[in-house]
C-alpha cells in the first residue's frame, strides 16, 4: 500500500494523477511545474519541490519514512482537498468568475 504519491514532473500541465491520488488519501510530493500549486499547500496537503531538485525529493522522502503518522494526517488532508475539487464547484467558481464578464458585455 502507497504512503505518499511522488510526481516529480519536469514539465506538466494540471496533471489528473494528483488528484487521483489525493482522492485516494495520498499526500503529494510533486513540482510546482506538474500543477501541483494549484491543489495543494506545501506541507499540508503534500509539498511542493522544486523542479530538477533531488536532494529536495531525497529529504521529503526520508521525512515520510520518519513520520508515518504525520504523513498519514497529510493524507487526509489531501482526501478532503479533493473531495471539495469536485464538478459542482467548479462550475460554481468558473460562472463566478465569468459572470461580471458576460454582464458587461451584455449592458
Amino acid at each position: 500500500m502507497a504512503s505518499v504519491f511522488v510526481f516529480p514532473s519536469l514539465l506538466e500541465g494540471l496533471a489528473l494523477v494528483l488528484l487521483e491520488a489525493m482522492a485516494c488519501g495520498l499526500p503529494i510530493m510533486a513540482t510546482a511545474a506538474s500543477g501541483a500549486s494549484d491543489l495543494i499547500t506545501d506541507g499540508v496537503e503534500g509539498w511542493l519541490l522544486p523542479s530538477g531538485d533531488r536532494q529536495a525529493l531525497q529529504e521529503k522522502l526520508v521525512w515520510c519514512y520518519e513520520h508515518p503518522s504525520e504523513l498519514a494526517a497529510m493524507g487526509c488532508a489531501a482526501r478532503r482537498k479533493a473531495e471539495e475539487l469536485d464538478w459542482r464547484r467548479y462550475r460554481q467558481r468558473l460562472l463566478a468568475a465569468i459572470a461580471p464578464v458576460l454582464a458587461k458585455m451584455a449592458g
